[in-house]
């Protein structure tokens, strides 16, 4: 299976199998009413998607009337992708399949301040993996990469010079493409924290999502109708802007959770060690949590009063019992008393943590191709 398969597909294929792999297991009578396309179409359209091997035939559904019917899936072997997320102090690593599994994740230093250097380490690590998987090679689709920063749709680039200086004013996807030897998509880390969540996190079922994303700096993504929303210049969701730096001391950032905890720990690798045997991290850590929960209230009443979600999620680059604090700190519920009759917001930590923003690089090259919607 190659990428020529999914090149030779029509828009309806698309739609259908878009649907198959988000709803999962269906029958091409609920195929027809989610995607309001006529029986005949869904049957001509499935049979050819069955014989080109990207979905597979089910167990029957029995207890109706008639024929059974027979549940169609998505075949998960025909096809993956790698996802790569610059972060704070390391890059994360993860290669999903079709039915967005993952079916391999690490993390490895990477030098910011050489872009060369840093594709050069995601080739390596690439094609290590590839080289010792035949199915995956020869059924790979490509790369989606997830930086930090604003997109600059004139120059194709983002910018970020605080943390990723060397990074900024350059089409990354054609660098990396020429590095890698596959199709690079890159998207903003909001963006594709978001969509790691929206698509990688089967409990949560909404069509409106805003995604808090606490990285380098603060920003996040904003899922509408089940699609990702850029808004006019693709930084939709950026809420670095609620905190600019010349005007907070303390914004609620990655950077910042780490200054705050001291020289005891040396990044996030050791912060489970430490916070269990150190008092005074933990006091700092909980004073820490408090107050981005309060910074995080403003943003979320933000976020409700223009889009109105259904879903808020707080992720990022922080281990999962800190997402978990400033969750419990964003305390929406006093604003809800005043206004009992408004319908309730729900509030969670990401599913994924640390590697929502590679998962969702990950799906990029299935969005490019048309396969999720």
């Amino acid at each position: 299976m190659t990428k020529n398969v999914f090149s030779g597909l029509n828009q309806t294929h698309r739609k259908i199998l878009a649907i198959i792999r988000k709803i999962g297991a269906i029958s091409r009578v609920d195929i027809a009413k989610a995607t309001e396309l006529n029986a005949s179409v869904v049957t001509r359209h499935t049979r050819e998607l069955l014989d080109l091997e990207l979905i597979r035939e089910g167990e029957r559904l029995s207890g109706q009337r008639g024929q059974p019917a027979i549940l169609l899936g998505i075949n998960s072997d025909a096809a993956y992708a790698c996802g790569v997320s610059f972060q704070l102090d390391r890059a994360k690593f993860v290669i999903t399949n079709l039915a967005g599994n993952i079916i391999e994740q690490s993390s490895f230093a990477y030098d910011r301040s050489n872009v060369s250097r840093s594709g050069e380490m995601v080739r390596r690590v690439l094609n290590n993996y590839l080289e010792g998987h035949e199915q995956v090679r020869a059924s790979f689709l490509g790369v989606g990469i997830s930086l930090s920063g604003y997109y600059n749709p004139e120059k194709r680039s983002y910018t970020n010079r605080r943390a990723l200086a060397e990074f900024v004013g350059r089409d990354l996807s054609v660098e990396f493409s020429a590095t890698l030897g596959h199709a690079v998509v890159v998207e903003n880390d909001g963006t594709a924290a978001a969509l790691g969540e929206y698509y990688g996190n089967s409990s949560l079922k909404c069509e409106n999502m805003v995604f808090m994303l606490i990285g380098f700096g603060i920003g996040g993504g904003v899922i509408l109708g089940g699609k990702p929303f850029r808004g006019m210049h693709g930084n939709a969701g950026e809420l670095g802007w609620l905190f600019p730096a010349h005007s907070f001391a303390q914004r609620p950032s990655g950077e910042d959770f780490l200054e705050t905890l001291g020289p005891e720990v040396d990044g996030f690798a050791e912060f489970e060690r430490v916070y269990e045997q150190c008092a005074e991290v933990r006091n700092r850590v909980a004073a820490w949590t408090g107050r981005t929960g309060y910074q995080l209230q403003s943003a979320a009443l933000a976020a409700i009063a223009f889009l109105d979600p259904e879903y808020i999620v707080v992720g990022g680059v922080l281990p999962q019992k800190i997402l978990d604090m400033i969750v419990s700190a964003i305390n929406l519920e006093s604003i809800y008393k005043a206004y009992p009759e408004y319908p309730r917001v729900r509030l969670a930590a990401a599913h994924h943590a640390d590697l929502s923003m590679a998962i969702g690089a990950s799906y990029l090259p299935f969005i490019n191709d048309g396969i999720i919607a």
